[in-house]
């Protein structure tokens, strides 16, 4: 299977249990989630999909050597996100952003995925802790697949190109977690997903469509205008349900979608900081125990 990825360029999947996988329709489902969860017609940039972020992290963990068992798991690690992806954490005031953690285990140990993971020797249970997979995974602020997947990605939207081919030309694997081989690109990257956190992930702008989508929702759910089940769907499928409604508070809500105007609120997102580290001398150091 050959993978046409704006970050990586073209890359090839041989393992059969990658392809069945990237091919299934729980993943090809985040075909249709956007990475940033509000619809671009209510933002202010152009997003890519969850599929393109999943199927990246496997793309990385493959190149750099992971076991096959954690590419896997890097396939597998978004499936259960729901349409509008973290905006649904806002509607449900979870300030963790981790409802489709919460969810995982019933998107892997359901019937297509587990067959497929069966069909190749594999026990469905072994991927429902994905810190496991210490390349996959790590807690902030460490360095991992995913983490490095999404920013870089997002540099390389942004047309970022040469700051991007610089940050992955120096990436290595170093007893066992991502690390680059200079001080420098550590502080490189370090400083380019500090200004990803700030100017875009928790920024004003940001919290405030974030607030206002994830209220819609949950006046739609609270009125039955749509349901749970509704948001395991697609962002198109559930925002027509929203958009089509003729209740007041819902319209007046995607009024200022629409118009994308800035109101203030109390919507706590998820600080992301990295704390890169780099190797001296055959050693690991992390950025921050440095001068």
């Amino acid at each position: 299977m050959i993978i046409e990825d704006f970050l990586y360029g073209k890359y090839e999947f041989k393992q059969p249990v990658m392809i069945d996988l990237i091919n299934s329709k729980t993943v090809q489902r985040l075909k249709q989630i956007s990475q940033y969860g509000v619809p671009e017609k209510y933002y202010d940039r152009k997003s890519f999909s969850r599929f393109d972020h999943d199927v990246g992290v496997a793309i990385l963990l493959d190149k750099y050597g992971a076991s096959l068992s954690e590419v896997v798991a890097g396939v597998l690690h978004d499936i259960s996100h729901t349409a509008f992806s973290h905006v649904v954490d806002a509607a449900m005031n979870n300030e963790k952003e981790s409802f489709q953690d919460e969810v995982l285990h019933e998107f892997i140990l359901s019937k297509e995925i587990s067959s497929i993971l069966s069909n190749y020797s594999y026990n469905a249970e072994d991927f429902l802790d994905l810190s496991k997979y210490p390349l996959l995974e790590k807690e902030l602020p460490e360095l991992c697949a995913d983490r490095l997947d999404y920013s870089l990605r997002q540099l390389a939207w942004e047309g970022k190109d040469d700051l991007v081919k610089k940050i992955l030309g120096d990436l290595i694997v170093f007893e066992n977690s991502f690390c680059f081989k200079t001080r420098e690109t550590a502080e490189l990257f370090a400083a380019s997903f500090s200004d990803l956190n700030e100017n875009h992930w928790v920024s004003e702008f940001n919290r405030s469509r974030y607030y206002l989508l994830g209220k819609a929702i949950s006046l739609c759910l609270d009125k039955k205008i749509i349901s749970k089940k509704d948001l395991f769907s697609t962002d198109l499928e559930v925002l027509a349900k929203i958009e089509a409604s003729s209740d007041p508070e819902v319209k007046a809500i995607i009024k200022l979608l629409e118009d994308k105007v800035v109101v203030k609120n109390n919507l706590k997102k998820k600080q992301r900081i990295v704390d890169p580290s780099f190797v001296d001398s055959g050693k690991l150091v992390k950025l921050s125990r440095v001068d």
